[in-house]
């Protein structure tokens, strides 16, 4: 209760509305086991993601995520400069991803996704991305 206080105290005022509130104070008191399931959850995606793009894909090289549930890919094997590789991800494969370059020139040739999806969102994204690298591969 007193870490609930706290947090509330060192927000601004007024800290936001009633309803926001509730779920706020809701959220520190009884949220723990929904942060659990939704930690193994998006673990799992990772973990799936992961072996997929590793098993079929090597085009594209998955950085592990560390505390984050945001997977970067590095997709330089592709071949395709940043304008191109956003273009292939959305026309090509379908699938909306942030482009690393977003975040800097370190992320030139990387592409971000969001793991806290749907399980089945995911492996249609995967199905999708490997289809679209296969036609790439082959061309």
């Amino acid at each position: 209760h007193q870490r609930l206080e706290d947090t509330m105290a060192s927000l601004p005022e007024p800290p936001c509305n009633p309803f926001s509130i509730t779920a706020f104070e809701t959220g520190y008191r009884q949220g723990g086991h929904w942060l659990k399931g939704m930690m193994a959850y998006v673990g799992g995606n990772r973990d799936l993601a992961m072996a997929f793009l590793a098993q079929q894909v090597p085009e594209l090289k998955a950085i592990d995520p560390q505390g984050s549930y945001l997977l970067w890919l590095d997709c330089r094997g592709l071949g395709l400069d940043d304008e191109a590789l956003k273009a292939f991800f959305v026309h090509q494969a379908g699938v909306g991803l942030s482009p690393g370059r977003q975040f800097g020139h370190q992320g030139r040739g990387f592409m971000r996704m969001n793991l806290a999806t749907p399980r089945v969102t995911l492996e249609q994204a995967l199905n999708q991305i490997h289809q679209a690298v296969a036609a790439h591969r082959n061309r």
